[in-house]
């Protein structure tokens, strides 16, 4: 999540609040004579096609790799109940992807857009307190997006406790190895 968040806020911010013109100018000129309608420009631009042919091989690449993963573990941990239909696993695939996603490109880039505008309104210290404040309420927090969308994710009902359900036994083993203090 924070990964995501990092690469979102630097494409949005940037060093200098201008993430976001950079990104979507065409050329220099563009950038230096910055107008909202330069998201026109830049939608015909080299850059679009590079990005939605690296997006139509990758993205779905690197879904089907994290729920390959998720699929995995999900098998390894009795608790969970996997649908033993195809249509009903498909469904269930169609579900991961779309709370991978969301977590993505709703949490992660919605945080960095509200992160920047609060920034831009408020200046970096202020701006960096109220983004830090929303994305730990909004997000983070026991009540946030983060931990909804983790929990149907991880297919867990609290996120308390061991996240590895095996190390458990090697905290028992542990505890016994211990020497007994007096």
């Amino acid at each position: 999540m924070f990964a995501y968040l990092g690469f979102w806020f630097i494409l949005v911010n940037g060093w200098d609040k201008t993430g976001y013109r950079r990104f979507f100018s065409r050329n220099r000129e563009a950038f230096d004579s910055w107008k909202w309608t330069n998201f026109f420009g830049w939608l015909t631009s080299d850059v679009v096609r590079i990005l939605l042919a690296y997006g139509a091989v990758f993205i779905p690449l690197m879904m089907y790799w994290m729920t390959k993963w998720f699929r995995e573990g999900y098998e390894l941990d009795p608790d969970v109940e996997l649908p033993e239909d195809e249509s009903e696993m498909m469904m269930e695939q169609v579900r991961l992807v779309g709370y991978l996603l969301t977590t993505i490109f709703g949490l992660a880039l919605g945080s960095a857009i509200v992160s920047h505008l609060l920034i831009r309104w408020f200046g970096w210290t202020i701006g960096g307190a109220l983004a830090a404040a929303v994305f730990y309420f909004a997000g983070m927090s026991e009540r946030g997006l983060g931990p909804w969308l983790l929990k149907r994710i991880l297919k867990v009902d609290d996120l308390k406790g061991l996240p590895v359900w095996e190390l458990a036994d090697i905290e028992v083993l542990e505890e016994e190895l211990e020497p007994a203090t007096s």
